[in-house]
Formats: structure tokens, sequence, C-alpha cells
């Protein structure tokens, strides 16, 4: 009807915007305007499967622009995981503005699939839009492309609040991981790096292959041990505070907050690049040692509150630097080879 033609027009300029240039906004947005036009021919109800295949049809006839009329034919694409994905910019676009518009519209309606029930297909569009986002490499985060939709989506009365969108943003985490589970990964590699975020959905993978890499490396049972420790010693701790020189008086402890100073920069510079491994072991060289000494030598719960907190936000910025960016190894159930 118009008013899904309306949002797609008006949410597929933006994501277009997003990926592409200006040129790739006017493709799509005059896809847009035309792409469901094809639901309304006899053969196209006849067929389903003919659907944006007509569509294209239609807009070549008409003199539409190619680029214009192959993002009638994709913005349908990827109907599954192994189904073929846009191979235009102008497709994948389009076709992340019609799911991600679709799942805001059902959310707010409160049509949420549960068991083997998914009537919308949402399920599907969500898988979609991870894997086009995916192979094609986009710099586009989830949580950007829900409160665009929202946005779009409440011009016209639908209202998605707060709570509807955490219930996407967690519907999305959940095909995310069982995505990953298909291709065989191990679920506590997949959680561990969840807990690091996933709303960059290349990023994530981009982690999770690394994490695979990483575990297969010699150091990695102490990598774990790295992070497991030093969660462990501060998880009671609400907040983190700055760590006080004042209030360090061990040897070792100055050395380990003295080591982390020097390698939280390198170490994060590295996590940026996305060179994961090589921050990993970097990290691992760096702290594991430190942090063995610290905890054999150094007794963190004593009784001055001041020096107790101090020790635990000592280990709690360590575990940070590496939990909170990279993966939570502390859900790592086994340190053995993946």
């Amino acid at each position: 009807n118009l008013q899904r033609t309306e949002r797609l027009v008006e949410l597929g300029e933006q994501v277009a915007a997003q990926i592409g240039d200006e040129r790739t906004a006017e493709h799509v947005r005059r896809a847009a305007h035309l792409c469901k036009a094809d639901l309304l021919s006899g053969l196209v109800g006849e067929f389903p499967d003919l659907q944006g295949v007509v569509g294209r049809e239609l807009a070549l006839q008409e003199g539409e622009p190619e680029e214009v009329a192959t993002a009638i034919r994709e913005h349908y694409l990827a109907a599954g995981a192994e189904d073929a994905l846009p191979s235009s910019l102008e497709g994948a676009a389009l076709a992340l503005a019609d799911k991600m518009d679709v799942i805001v519209g059902c959310f707010s309606l409160g049509l949420l699939p549960g068991g083997s029930r998914d009537p919308y297909a949402l399920r599907r569009s969500a898988l979609g839009i991870l894997l086009i986002i995916e192979e094609r490499g986009l710099e586009l985060r989830l949580g950007g492309l829900i409160e665009m939709a929202r946005r779009v989506a409440a011009r016209q009365g639908i209202e998605c609040g707060d709570k509807c969108a955490d219930l996407i943003r967690d519907f999305f985490r959940d095909r995310l991981y069982r995505a990953a589970l298909e291709r065989g990964l191990p679920h506590d590699f997949v959680r561990a790096v969840q807990a690091a975020g996933c709303d960059d959905v290349r990023g994530f993978w981009g982690r999770l292959a690394a994490l695979e890499e990483c575990s297969n490396r010699e150091w990695w049972p102490q990598l774990v041990e790295l992070v497991d420790r030093t969660f462990r010693i501060q998880r009671d701790v609400e907040s983190i505070p700055p760590v006080r020189d004042d209030l360090l008086r061990e040897p070792l402890e100055k050395e380990l907050a003295a080591q982390f100073e020097r390698c939280r920069g390198p170490v994060g510079r590295l996590l940026d690049a996305g060179r994961y491994v090589q921050a990993a072991e970097q990290y691992c060289d760096a702290l594991a040692g430190p942090v063995h000494e610290f905890f054999e030598q150094v007794f963190v719960n004593v009784e001055d509150e001041q020096v107790r907190l101090n020790r635990k936000s000592l280990c709690g910025h360590v575990y940070r630097l590496f939990a909170e960016r990279f993966a939570d190894l502390y859900l790592i159930e086994t340190t053995g080879s993946s």
C-alpha cells in the first residue's frame, strides 16, 4: 500500500546514503517507489517466486535505469541461508530497508515469532539482513538500522518504543548466535564474543574467527586464565573507578599497574585496527605473568576498603581491556582447542 511504499522510499534512501553515494540513493529512491508494483499482476499472484523478477522486467520495459531494475529484482534477497544475496549496492540497500521495515512493523504490533511459528518470516528477514551486512562488509550497525526504521515508522503513527527496540536487538542477537552455531562454531566461543557486543556484524564475525585462531595457539590457556581470574576478583564491584597510584602499596601491584598502562594503548590500537589475534597475543604476553604473580603474592581482600577497591579496580581494568572489546573469556568452558 501507499504507506508501506512511503516508508520504503524514506528508509531505503537513508540506508543507501550510509552505504553508498548520492547516485546510489537516487536509484534506491526510485526503486522503492516501484518495487512492490508487480504484486498487482496476476502473474506474480499465481507464481509468487516471480516477485521481483517480473518487477525488474516491467521496469526495464518502462525505460528505468538498469540499477533501478536490479534493485527491484534483488530487494527480496536473501530468502534463506543458502539463497543468493543482492549483487548491487542498490539492491542491498533496498533489501535491508524492506526487511527491517517488516521487522519493526511486526514487533510494534506484538507479532513476534514463537516456537515453530513465524507467519511473517521475520527470522528469515533478520538472517537476510545479517548475511547482506556480512557479505558486503558494510560498516552499518544493527542499532543504527533499527533506529532509522523506528523513526520512519513513527512518522506514520507506528510506535516501536524502547522496550520494543530492545526486543528487536535481542531477536537479532539470537539470530546471530544460531547462525554461528549452524556454521559449527562452539557455543561458548559465540557467547564470549557476543558478550563484547554484536552491533557491528562484520566485527562480530571477525572477532569470532580470531578467537578460534587464538584457541589453537600455545598461549591460549594463559589468555583464558588471565581474563577469567581478573573477572572473578572484581565481579562484585558495581563500578570500576580509575586506579589510584597513591593506594598501590605492594611492589607487584605497582608493577602490574605500570605494565597495564604500558600495554593499554598498543593493545587498544590493534583491536581498533581489527588485528585481533595480534592484540590477544600482546595482551597475554604483557599481562599474564604480572597478573599471576599478583594473585600469588598480593592479598586483594584486605580490611582497608580503599586499598581493597583499588586492587579490584586494577583487576577490573585489566579484564575489561580484553573482555569488553574482543571476547569475555570467562564464558569459555574449556581451554582445549576448538
